[in-house]
Formats: C-alpha cells, sequence, structure tokens
C-alpha cells in the first residue's frame, strides 16, 4: 500500500502516473468510477483501452454527469475508444436530482491474477491526471502483498452498478444511447470543460493567490467513430502549455 499525495510536487504522486504505468498487455480487466469525467482524461488510459478493445477484454466504466455537467462528445469519445457494443464492456452514466456520484476508483486485474487500485480524489478529468489539482489517494497492489479481499472488494462494487437495475444509472451499449440522454438533461451537448478555475468573486484577490500548473502532460488523443463516420470526432489534447490555476480551485474536477 502506498499514499499519494500530489502536494508533494513529484510527478510519482500523481494519478496519471499510476495509470499510464501499466504494460496493456499485462492488463486482463479495467474498471473505474468517477464523479467528473472529460475524454481529455482518458489520455495515460488509451494504450490498455486499445489493448482490451482488441482482445475484448473486460471493461467497466461508471461516470457521474452530476447536474449534467458531463458533455455527450465526452462519452461519445469514451464508447469509441472501449469499442462498444462489445460483449465484455459496460458503460455507465449516474445522474442524480440531488446529491452527487462523487466516487474516483481505478481497478487493473492482470493476467496473472493480481490486482491494483487507486482510491481517492482525483477524478478522471486533465486537473485529475495530471496534478494540476492537489489530488490525494492510496494505491493498492496485491503483488506487493495488499489484501487480495479488499481489492476483490473494489472491483466488486463497480461491477455492482450493472448487476440488476440501480436509481440513477443510465447504461450506454452504443453512439445510439447517448441523444435520449442529452434529450433527458443527463448529459450536456458540448465538451466538458475541464480546465479549473478559481473559485473567487475578486479578480484583484485570485490573482495574489499561488498559482500550481501540472505536473505531466499527455499528447493529444485522437478519438474515431467506426459506426458513425459522419461525426466529427472529439480530439483530447491535455495543455501542452500548463495554464497557471489558482490554488483555490472548482471542487467540481
Amino acid at each position: 500500500m502506498r499514499y499519494i499525495d500530489s502536494a508533494s510536487r513529484n510527478t510519482s504522486d500523481v494519478l496519471g502516473d499510476w495509470l499510464a504505468s501499466f504494460n496493456p498487455q499485462a492488463v486482463d480487466a479495467l474498471r473505474w468510477q468517477t464523479g467528473y469525467f472529460s475524454a481529455d482524461g482518458l489520455a495515460p488510459l488509451v494504450p490498455v483501452l486499445n489493448e482490451l478493445k482488441a482482445q475484448d477484454r473486460l471493461t467497466n466504466c461508471v461516470i457521474g454527469s452530476n447536474g449534467g455537467e458531463t458533455g455527450e462528445p465526452d462519452i461519445e469519445a469514451l464508447v469509441n475508444l472501449v469499442g462498444n457494443p462489445r460483449t465484455n464492456a459496460k458503460i455507465g452514466v449516474v445522474s442524480f436530482s440531488a446529491g452527487l456520484f462523487h466516487p474516483k476508483v481505478y481497478h487493473f486485474t492482470r493476467q496473472d491474477g493480481s490486482q491494483a487500485a487507486y482510491v481517492g480524489s482525483a477524478n478522471l478529468t486533465t486537473p485529475g491526471i495530471s496534478g494540476m489539482n492537489i489530488e490525494a489517494g492510496l494505491l493498492l497492489d496485491s503483488s506487493a502483498g495488499d489484501p487480495a479481499n479488499v481489492l476483490t472488494d473494489v472491483a466488486a462494487a463497480i461491477d455492482a452498478w450493472f448487476n440488476g437495475t440501480r436509481p440513477g444509472l443510465s447504461t450506454v451499449s452504443s453512439l445510439a444511447d447517448l441523444a435520449p440522454l442529452v434529450a433527458a438533461g443527463i448529459l450536456g451537448v458540448a465538451p466538458t470543460p475541464r480546465t479549473t478555475q478559481s473559485s473567487s468573486t475578486n479578480s484583484g484577490a485570485a490573482t495574489s493567490k499561488v498559482r500550481l500548473k501540472p505536473l505531466i502532460t499527455f499528447p493529444p488523443v485522437s478519438v474515431k467513430s467506426s459506426t458513425a463516420p459522419s461525426a466529427a470526432p472529439p480530439a483530447v489534447t491535455p495543455p501542452a502549455a500548463a495554464p497557471s490555476v489558482p490554488t483555490g480551485a472548482a471542487t467540481a474536477t
């Protein structure tokens, strides 16, 4: 077990560094649940997602759309990367009229049966994966001696969203499922803006605050749809120049 905290300003304490550390050929299954999501947060997972899609291995994703903030293009990018519809992939969008879907949990099962997970504060967004935000969490790994039963519980909690019917959950089996979610107000029309902004209304006060910059940047992610060739695919471009961000950042990132 290892505690990571990006307040250290070390890249080894950033979620994106851990996500990018997995050998795609060694991963047998990927599960996650994240309270806030944008397609740019997928960047460190692209090699693993491509391999899982090619081999039709388990990929279970539970995404929050609190207040309908998650954009349709973000979920379209996820559908295309995961490869839905396919047998061993499930995507769920969770949205409530009151209360938030707020977990941040990522779980890998390796081909050798070992398991690893992150449980903490970082969402699957650019600020969450890059160290732009101060985030903290625990890393567990059965190959390092952490209890396998705890890691199994983490995986089971994510899978449970797809066992039966849960209030607030909308499943996305293909791109055809997205338009009804937009019509219902569960998804937004535009991509989710996930650049962190100051919560201060006093611009003078905001400029005097210490500013954070990303610790990691990832190459652009190009997502092309094979099922909807006429649609313009979203391009994910994490910030290369690292825009400065106040420490009083909004929490919905």
